[in-house]
């Protein structure tokens, strides 16, 4: 989780969207989550392991599992001036 504040003078022009991604048959479950109170911004992020093992036929959907959850952290909020 993290908390940032915008400056003053600043608005928010773009932001990424709140997600969730999920493994076949539920073994990972990512959540992506950025709300907006005034001038705060929160973003939370988070990853449940729900399973201990992978067969190695589980091998490529963790990867694009994980793929998918560096292109999320990757989105940029970006702001600007009033």
């Amino acid at each position: 989780m993290g908390e940032f504040e915008i400056p003053e003078g600043y608005v928010i022009d773009e932001q990424p969207e709140s997600a969730m991604i999920a493994l076949p048959n539920k073994g990972r479950r990512f959540i992506y989550n950025i709300s907006v109170s005034g001038n705060i911004i929160k973003v939370m992020s988070q990853v449940r392991l729900t399973k201990p093992l992978y067969y190695a036929e589980e091998y490529p959907y963790l990867k694009e599992f994980y793929s998918q959850v560096v292109q999320k952290h990757a989105e940029q909020i970006v702001l600007k001036e009033k």
